[in-house]
């Protein structure tokens, strides 16, 4: 399975070998900040998908716990579709239990 998933400005491509496309789609939409985000346990394919993308990323920054507000706040100002209300104050909970390596309690 396989498919493609575009909305301004960003995109999402989900495919077998897509971590190989991650410079050629960064560069193609012009991106000069790109946020490469995931669980604990995936630490080392974000590392990797940030790595074939670096070049073409202005900074690379690891996110700082005083970085949460304005994570939280930059996440909730344009929600999408979402089956459950997309809120500052619940992403940023979430976004502070991430960083922290918690599971939250329910999903």
């Amino acid at each position: 399975m396989s498919f493609v998933y575009q909305s301004l400005p960003g995109k999402v491509i989900f495919a077998n070998g897509a971590i190989t496309q991650a410079r050629t789609e960064t560069a193609a939409l012009g991106l000069q900040r790109v946020l490469v985000l995931s669980t604990p346990s995936k630490r080392v394919l974000a590392e990797r998908v940030a790595a074939v993308i670096l070049p073409h990323v202005v900074a690379y920054n690891r996110l700082q716990a005083g970085d949460l507000d304005q994570v939280a706040e930059l996440a909730t100002r344009n929600p999408y579709y979402n089956p459950r209300p997309v809120e500052r104050t619940g992403v940023r909970t979430l976004l502070q239990a991430a960083f922290d390596g918690i599971r939250p309690a329910s999903l």
